[in-house]
């Protein structure tokens, strides 16, 4: 309803705004893809007509993480070159959306070493713990895929431990449980991965 009050009222920052809280229902609570991209289309739209840079990078960088996430390397790579023409800086959002995509299109094409180095350093700068062990997970995986070893199994006790405080329920649990599973099986743990499962 507040988006519809506020595109009548031609107020599309503010629609741009409420579309953002639509779009994260959709994705986080109601693990609704075809709604998410939907709310994102809206929103990057409303963020044109609003002259709002910050909501179009958003609205972006939301299709770019979806697209990836999809393995559509054709769309990613527009939604990538649209970033880089709106001059994304790396802040806290840039580091929830855009570098672990970026690490996923590296992983796509075997470089581990890449991904891994992308996203080292962004566990602890993650705003809640699921984000955290979500992200220590994505580290452990492409530390061990690119057989750093070491590197991998100290990202994995941080990610087990924090997953095992959310609610099992959840769908970012299922997800930090399957990288830590995948991360155990080629650092040779395979009994510990098959449990976790």
């Amino acid at each position: 309803q507040a988006v519809d009050t506020a595109f009548a009222s031609h107020l599309y920052d503010i629609a741009a705004r409420a579309l953002s809280i639509l779009y994260n229902i959709a994705m986080d609570y109601e693990d609704d893809v075809r709604a998410g991209r939907l709310y994102l289309d809206q929103l990057a739209s409303c963020s044109i007509k609003a002259g709002s840079r910050n909501l179009l990078i958003y609205a972006t960088l939301g299709q770019f993480e979806i697209e990836v996430l999809r393995g559509n390397l054709h769309e990613s790579a527009r939604l990538d070159e649209a970033l880089q023409a709106l001059e994304v800086n790396y802040s806290i959002v840039t580091s929830e959306v855009l570098l672990p995509a970026q690490a996923l299109r590296a992983a796509w094409t075997g470089d581990f070493h890449r991904a891994y180095r992308l996203l080292a350093t962004t566990a602890e700068k993650q705003i809640t713990p699921m984000r955290q062990s979500q992200r220590y997970a994505e580290i452990a995986l492409y530390a061990a895929a690119a057989g750093l070893h070491a590197e991998a199994t100290a990202a994995v006790g941080p990610a087990l431990k924090l997953a095992s405080k959310a609610e099992p329920s959840r769908k970012a649990v299922a997800f930090a449980k399957a990288y830590i599973a995948l991360t155990l099986t080629l650092l040779g743990f395979h009994v510990r991965a098959a449990r976790l499962l």
